[in-house]
């Protein structure tokens, strides 16, 4: 299931602002297998993790408020969502 882009907070992108690094979006997704129709109990199975590394997002030479903040964290939202959907 897609849960879409996790809710984010300022801080990285205050981070970033005053820092002058990109942040880079990363994202672990797990991949399970459904429940056979009709099965009560589930058996074991192993549990497979995919790491997902998006774009780097800039913010070298901007100036840390409140409009590029939003604007960064706009930035990461798009590339979490591109990365989780599948």
């Amino acid at each position: 299931a897609n849960l879409g882009a996790p809710r984010l907070h300022g801080g990285a992108a205050m981070l970033a602002l005053n820092s002058g690094i990109p942040i880079i979006p990363i994202a672990i997704k797990r991949q399970t297998t459904p429940l056979q129709i009709g099965s009560f109990f589930t058996k074991p199975f192993p549990i497979k993790l995919k790491l997902l590394v998006g774009r780097p997002i800039l913010a070298y030479g901007l100036i840390d408020n409140r409009s590029n903040r939003e604007g960064l964290l706009l930035k990461l939202r798009e590339e979490f969502t591109r990365l989780l959907q599948d």
